[in-house]
């Protein structure tokens, strides 16, 4: 008996979710929640419960005793009841909530006058709870009086399914093996790369080369075109291709490898291997290959821990051998083997190569009839270069001929993705990747899912919401955003999320494929993770989750119903009506814990939000609204609020109530691109805002006396500080409370105006973490401190007008890759003389006298983007920008046509090697783009 492999997949999904909710549960019993009397001991016995039940989740998948509809039913069950748990708990908070945040006398009046109501309260409760814990016993009851009766047909299936599912994978991994030269697309420059490291002749040390991308992005194809290379097979003395997968065994492996080491050379294969231990195969493989130049390729690497088992068989000789490895994981790629090692990651097809693989396979003639190209190229954009998707769905199209079957596909597209068995192959090894995160990352990608296709999710904001929603584990030692941090890399490395690079190579946002969001949306939609709405389109009661993503051009908050049970709210609104304000929240969001509005157009922010007691992440970034409602301040649980770019000018007195913030920016910036000094401006708070010492990340925010200046030595764990309208006078005190900031990445110091003097010199070191620093306002000379900013990133002098040269005192900053100067210097020449090695991209705007900027060979090596914008004395290109060689563009912001004309003429051949180069410059009706390279 076997079962189709979407039923498979479906029990992994129903079952990856429920240890995180269970934990979080449990957590959120321990630790945020002040029970009392009998209320206190019914909550203890049903945490007790949860955990014995994660337990018996644990016990049974290991036992491979769940793809019964009995046991699907039974996680539904304890998912159910788990949330309702969840209900209960947050309504004891509500009520205890309601009593404490009153004042002394309020709170005594409500002893007084509602003791009965409260009362009553905890008894409707403890009500509720005993129905849970007899809903406990009935599941569990249900289990065994009908999962016994399954149990051993279900344990067949398990494994005759997953069997199935494995074999599956295994042979469209092992069929790249036999397909044609013809049939594969874009692979021809890197196979030869490839190619060339196998066939290195002076590279006589066994060599490991990894080949990393995405479930389904080629890696395998490339491997085996080249592995079944006849110049290759000539190279090598004996070769074996070794599937491994997630499942493997090491004695089973090393006997295959045997098998194929042996046929190549079609010599006799050693008898009874079957019998033999692990010991005993590995000194097969070390005696017989230690003569030989050999080659290994290990397809579908999941744990290093393979390299550990293996590496003892495959000697370490000086006869040329190869090692290949194919993994969906970059930290297996980036092992140091103690060998010499190459990594190659695996890129998506670009734009023509996806297209022409596509049309190879839906197309008999190879070419899309031009009736079809709207829909078919749609259809090529939704698989963003990934060859697997290509395939897949080229060859499902390959079978429609008319226009109509081409619009309901390309209309239907996401529905075919999670549901059409023809992609059961696309989705089982896309599946293996999520099956292999931890419980907890789990949910953190499936939380991508709630934002838009295609959407740059920048990475401190994704961090915070997981924060918020409580996925991030506190770990001794490090603060949940380095943990977060840590998170998302790791999803990153794993290939599950694409990574969006700042210029010092950090990840500064990242986006999902697809494909993989489609598979989120799948997985989240069997697990009740979330739902996403687009335009008027509902789910059922039963189907709606504690999450909303309500993604649509057009739509109102206000008319979004049956919000009794959400806890999160996301809504991307971009064409709502720009005076649409939101008097009223939504009914039903008195439990909210997180409201994500960025940059729907809002003009008022109800009261109300002061009964959305649970809140903690408020974002209202690039809204309408004026002022916050002064209940704010009762959102205790509050850790998140972003205010940037809003008409929000002034904070509420009372917001250092808000003693759990942990980020709070209120930035704001001119309405146009602008080169002028007011280009940034921070808001209003009161000096109390400096007692929130739980605060990380401090930014925007106008000190408009000394004595704030001084209470902000207070804020010991800040992170990022932004800080506006500083004034000479109080550098002493400034700099005191910057050397207490011993965590601080990023500082940002503006003046109060143009003319005001930025002194800084009484601090004796920079923070020794600092990663970012912006200074804004007239320097007399560049700070001694500056030479002790080891760790900076990136630095931004704006309106500086510094008298002296100042280059030689920031080249040798060892990790500088990023320099931004605007207005910076009032002198005519520019001389970049030494060091800048680190640097990626510069940017000189606003020299108002600079006639001239000398760059020496072997300065800036790794230059990739050149800006300089409005120095109109400069009437030549740098010297010297010919020999940077990896300078791949260069703008040219509204500068002398002198400049210009040099570039179309005589400094031609000096910047030939330089891909992109754009004149931007403004006219009547706006700003204009042309392109010179």
């Amino acid at each position: 008996m076997f079962i189709r492999v979407e039923e498979g997949t479906n029990s992994y999904m129903a079952t990856s979710g429920i240890d995180v909710l269970i934990c979080r549960i449990v957590t959120l019993i321990e630790n945020e929640i002040s029970l009392y009397g009998g209320v206190h001991k019914e909550v203890e016995k049903i945490k007790h419960e949860l955990l014995t039940m994660k337990s018996f989740l644990e016990d049974t998948k290991s036992k491979g005793a769940h793809d019964s509809e009995v046991w699907k039913t039974w996680v539904a069950n304890v998912r159910d009841m788990a949330h309702d748990v969840e209900e209960i708990v947050d309504e004891f908070n509500y009520h205890l909530n309601k009593q404490h945040s009153s004042n002394k006398f309020t709170r005594t009046l409500w002893k007084m006058v509602d003791a009965p109501k409260t009362i009553w309260v905890r008894s409707q409760i403890a009500k509720k709870l005993q129905e849970i814990k007899k809903a406990i016993r009935e599941i569990a009851e249900r289990h065994q009086r009908y999962g016994q009766l399954g149990g051993e047909t279900s344990q067949i299936v398990h494994s005759e399914g997953i069997m199935l599912h494995t074999n599956w994978v295994r042979n469209h991994a092992e069929s790249s093996l036999f397909m044609k030269d013809d049939d594969l697309v874009g692979i021809k420059d890197v196979k030869e790369k490839l190619m060339g490291l196998l066939l290195n002749e002076g590279q006589q040390q066994r060599t490991i080369i990894s080949v990393v991308g995405m479930g389904g992005s080629g890696k395998t194809t490339l491997v085996a075109n080249i592995f079944n290379s006849q110049k290759v097979r000539q190279h090598f003395d004996c070769y074996a291709w070794i599937t491994v997968s997630q499942t493997y065994t090491i004695e089973e492996l090393l006997r295959n490898m045997i098998k194929e080491l042996y046929t190549a050379p079609n010599e006799e294969i050693p008898i009874n291997l079957s019998n033999m231990s692990y010991r005993e195969l590995a000194e097969i493989l070390l005696n017989y290959l230690q003569s030989k130049r050999y080659l290994v390729v290990l397809d579908d690497v999941w744990n290093i821990n393979l390299w550990r088992e293996i590496n003892v068989a495959l000697p370490n000789g000086l006869q040329g051998s190869r090692v290949m490895l194919t993994t969906r994981k970059e930290d297996i790629a980036a092992f140091s083997f103690g060998v010499g090692s190459q990594v190659h990651f695996v890129q998506p097809l670009g734009e023509n190569e996806a297209w022409n693989l596509f049309c190879q396979k839906a197309f008999s003639m190879k070419y899309c009839p031009p009736g079809l190209e709207f829909f078919a190229r749609g259809l090529v954009e939704k698989c963003k270069g990934l060859p697997l998707g290509l395939v897949t769905l080229g060859g499902f199209m390959s079978s429609k001929l008319l226009e109509s079957e081409w619009r309901r596909v390309y209309n239907s597209f996401n529905w075919e993705l999670s549901n059409n068995p023809i992609f059961d192959v696309l989705r089982s090894i896309l599946l293996l990747s999520f099956n292999d995160l931890p419980y907890r990352l789990k949910h953190c990608f499936l939380y991508c899912c709630m934002f838009p296709e295609d959407y740059v999710i920048f990475r401190n904001r994704l961090i915070r919401l997981w924060i918020a929603e409580g996925f991030v584990e506190q770990i001794r030692g490090l603060t949940l955003e380095e943990t977060a941090e840590n998170y998302l890399t790791e999803l990153i490395r794993r290939n599950m999320l694409q990574v969006v690079v700042n210029s010092c190579g950090k990840p500064k946002a990242c986006k999902m494929h697809d494909i993989l969001r489609e598979l989120a949306l799948s997985i989240s939609e069997v697990e009740k993770f979330c739902n996403v709405f687009m335009g008027q389109q509902e789910t059922n009661e039963e189907k709606r989750s504690r999450r909303i993503s309500l993604q649509a051009n057009n739509g109102q908050l206000s008319s979004f119903e049956g919000l009794a049970k959400v806890r999160t709210f996301f809504a991307f609104l971009p064409n709502m009506i720009t005076s649409y304000s939101l008097h009223a929240l939504p009914s039903g969001f008195k439990m909210l814990k997180i409201l994500e509005l960025k940059g729907v157009p809002i003009q008022v922010l109800p009261y109300e939000i002061a009964h959305c007691f649970s809140l903690n992440y408020l974002n209202l970034k690039k809204t309408r609204v004026k002022e916050l409602p002064k209940s704010i301040t009762k959102l205790n649980h509050l850790q998140t609020l972003d205010v940037r770019e809003s008409e929000i000018k002034v904070l509420p007195h009372g917001i250092a109530k808000l003693k759990n913030l942990r980020h709070l920016m209120t930035s704001r910036y001119s309405e146009r691109p602008s080169f002028e000094f007011l280009s940034f401006y921070g808001i209003k708070a009161p000096s109390s805002i400096f007692e929130l010492k739980n605060l990380q990340v401090l930014f925007g925010v106008d000190v408009g006396d000394e004595f704030m200046v001084k209470r902000l030595g207070n804020m010991t764990q800040l992170t990022r500080l932004g800080i506006t309208k500083v004034r000479g006078e109080y550098e002493k005190d400034l700099c005191v409370a910057i050397e207490k900031m011993t965590l601080l990445q990023l500082l940002l110091v503006m003046v109060a105006d143009v003319d005001e003097v930025l002194r800084m010199e009484e601090l004796s070191s920079a923070p020794p973490l600092l990663d970012k620093l912006i200074l804004v306002g007239k320097l007399e000379k560049i700070p001694f401190w500056f030479n002790s900013l080891q760790s900076l990133t990136s630095l931004k002098l704006r309106w500086s007008r510094l008298a002296e040269d100042f280059l030689h005192c920031i080249q040798e900053l060892p990790n500088l890759a990023d320099l931004r100067l605007y207005n910076a210097y009032k002198g005519n020449s520019l001389c970049f003389l030494g060091g800048f090695q680190k640097l990626v991209r510069l940017r000189l705007f606003l020299f108002p006298e600079l006639n001239e900027i000398i760059i020496e060979k072997g300065v800036m090596p790794h230059i990739q983007l050149l800006e300089i914008g409005r120095c109109y004395e400069l009437k030549t290109l740098p010297y010297g920008i010919e020999h940077l060689s990896d300078l791949s563009r260069l703008n040219l912001l509204s500068v002398s046509n002198e400049l210009i004309q040099r570039v179309r003429g005589v400094d031609r051949p000096k910047i030939l090697h330089i891909s992109n180069i754009d004149h931007v410059y403004e006219t009547q009706s706006g700003w204009c783009r042309e392109r010179l390279s």
